[in-house]
């Protein structure tokens, strides 16, 4: 098992993403150090660093895509985000993930990313009018909740939404004929 530990350094002025003096005397060589420079209340740089045996930092590579605020300017972003669950019937159209993860903020908006990414998963989960298809139950946590229920189910960085097929029924039709 690999171990990766960071650190997070905040700078709330305006100063280059880039350990300081301080920094280095208490540095742990065998974590990153993720350095945050905030500007206007947003981040203007983020750089990671490493401390090497001559106990300077050495600057790694952080390959981070702004994935919360596509409109921003920020360069990184670094978030947590829910997870659904992809039943077994629909992994053939998910590259057979097993889970997907999203950024959305409401449940709806989940599963229009989720179909977005797998286009092959509609026509499975949503019926004509683009609502979740009646036979299909969508939970979060251990709650039942209404998928339909117009966006205002909000999901927060911890959720998981588990997607519930029925064993028979249209679900199975649909999936004989794609087999077939």
């Amino acid at each position: 098992m690999i171990s990766i530990y960071w650190a997070f350094i905040i700078r709330t002025r305006i100063i280059p993403a880039e350990p300081s003096e301080h920094d280095r005397k208490v540095a742990m060589p065998w974590f990153s150090y993720i350095i945050i420079s905030v500007q206007d209340g947003k981040a203007s740089a983020t750089r990671s660093w490493r401390l090497n045996d001559e106990r300077q930092f050495d600057e790694e590579t952080l390959d981070v895509t702004n994935i919360k605020d596509k409109t921003s300017n920020a360069k990184y972003c670094i978030c947590t985000m829910a997870k659904i669950i992809i039943p077994t019937p629909l992994r053939k159209f998910t590259d057979q993930n097993r889970d997907f993860t999203t950024d959305s903020d409401t449940l709806s908006d989940a599963i229009e990313q989720l179909v977005e990414e797998y286009p092959d998963v509609k026509g499975n989960l949503l019926d004509e009018e683009g609502n979740v298809r009646s036979f299909i139950k969508i939970y979060i946590g251990d709650d039942e909740v209404d998928p339909n229920d117009n966006g205002s189910i909000e999901l927060s960085e911890d959720t998981e939404v588990s997607i519930v097929p029925a064993i028979a029924g249209e679900l199975f039709e649909s999936i004989a004929e794609n087999i077939c």
